[in-house]
């Protein structure tokens, strides 16, 4: 199934205090399309394992790896890993 158009939200609870990631709830929300202006961005599995942590920890990396000058991110967890690329 292909769609033309997709709503990523990632978000997170408060983590107990044994999780020290972030202390706060936090939500973001992406409305990623095929076409149109905006940010072109890649998304890939990769076969390299990550252990990049819990997901806010991962959504923080992400959120910086928009706003930086880099253009690939990668990152995993649980035995997975994937590459962000900007184009």
């Amino acid at each position: 199934m292909r769609a033309d158009e997709v709503l990523m939200i990632l978000y997170d609870d408060p983590n107990a205090d044994f999780y020290p990631i972030v202390s706060f709830p936090c939500v973001f929300g992406l409305s990623m399309t095929l076409t149109g202006e905006g940010r072109r961005l890649h998304f890939y599995r990769c076969t390299q394992y990550y252990d990049d942590g819990e997901h806010s920890a991962q959504l923080l990396m992400f959120l910086r790896f928009l706003l930086a000058k880099e253009r690939a991110l990668s990152s995993g967890n649980l035995g997975h890993g994937w590459t962000w690329l900007k184009k």
